[in-house]
């Protein structure tokens, strides 16, 4: 798929690959060798390489794996793209957020522009598989942030991790969120969505 998108339709990783030295092909896919990989990278002028490094970004992002698709960005010298993608990689589901994944994009985020309002719910999700005390506390910091920002959306998503994990610790904290995730219903469709689910909650 990706020398597909690169090559426009024109060829594919097999048609490219196959039979050329330094190059062995696994299960999914193909692996050149870095001594291969340096010498051709050398023969790409400026101006081609940003524009392959943004082609692979599209087609990695359409292939649901952001990370990659934000560091290639970051190194095509896009940096609007790259803290676009990240944002989407934010208010993903956690069960695609991997602790690694989230370290990465955290770390070209923050070169980019350390004060992203992202980056704190990139602090939080680091925190978020092992349930700490302070999880609840970094993402109000992460709302905050996104509220500050202007980011409705980045907020709501903070605010949805930081009531599950007030609701799992019984915190006075919760209707706080509550309220505040009602307010951002009046604009934004997910915090309604949100705030009707923490009204089936039971005791709250």
């Amino acid at each position: 798929e990706l020398v597909s998108a690169v090559s426009d339709g024109a060829f594919d990783a097999a048609a490219l690959l196959d039979g050329l030295p330094l190059v062995e092909r696994f299960d999914r896919g193909w692996r050149m060798h870095a001594i291969l990989r340096e010498a051709l990278s050398t023969r790409l002028g400026d101006g081609e390489r940003r524009k392959t490094l943004s082609v692979l970004a599209d087609a990695e992002f359409e292939r649901s794996r952001i990370p990659q698709a934000v560091r290639l960005h970051h190194e095509a010298g896009d940096p609007i793209s790259a803290l676009d993608a990240a944002r989407q990689f934010a208010i993903a589901p956690t069960m695609v957020q991997t602790i690694d994944d989230v370290a990465a994009t955290r770390r070209i985020v923050e070169q980019i522009d350390p004060r992203a309002p992202v980056l704190k719910l990139f602090d939080a999700l680091a925190h978020f598989a092992g349930l700490e005390t302070r999880l609840g506390a970094l993402l109000i910091e992460a709302a905050d942030a996104a509220r500050a920002a202007g980011d409705d959306r980045l907020e709501a998503i903070a605010l949805y991790r930081a009531g599950q994990t007030q609701l799992l610790h019984h915190s006075p904290d919760f209707d706080e969120t509550f309220r505040r995730v009602g307010e951002l219903g009046s604009t934004d469709e997910l915090a309604r969505g949100i705030h009707a689910y923490f009204r089936t909650i039971p005791d709250q």
